[in-house]
């Protein structure tokens, strides 16, 4: 009969060798406290819309309304006060930039007599063209 034996149980323990261990890196600084919060940055800088006197002259009619790119060609929104007979004048609040429009006189689609630019409109006629500038 074979009889077990009770082996003991032994542990090992690492053998020394002649290395070192690796050193640790010294912990990060604390961070410092934070600085007290600075104001917040203004939005930029937006350009401010300009006041723009539109004047036709030489128009006889009942009754002008101006539309463009600025009022989204609107035969309505935007009439013109009569200065005298055949003169009339609109103020505009208009940021920089290029705009097409054109005048509707007595119901008539027309262009300003006193436009200097123009450009090429889908229906086969030409739009006048106001530029406005940013201020100095």
């Amino acid at each position: 009969m074979k009889v077990a034996s009770a082996k003991k149980a032994r542990t090992k323990t690492p053998a020394k060798s002649g290395r070192r261990a690796a050193p640790v890196p010294p912990s990060p600084p604390e961070p410092a406290p934070c600085a007290p919060e600075a104001e917040p940055l203004p939005p930029p800088a937006q350009p401010a819309p300009q006041l723009v006197r539109l004047v036709v002259e030489g128009v006889p009619a009942a009754a002008v309304r101006v539309a463009g790119c600025f009022n989204d060609w609107s035969a309505t929104a935007t009439p013109m006060t009569a200065l005298a007979p055949g003169c009339w004048s609109v103020e505009l609040a208009l940021l920089p930039g290029r705009y097409e429009y054109l005048l509707l006189v007595d119901g008539q689609w027309q262009t300003d007599p006193r436009c200097t630019q123009w450009a090429p409109n889908p229906y086969g006629g030409v739009n006048c063209v106001l530029e406005v500038f940013a201020a100095a």
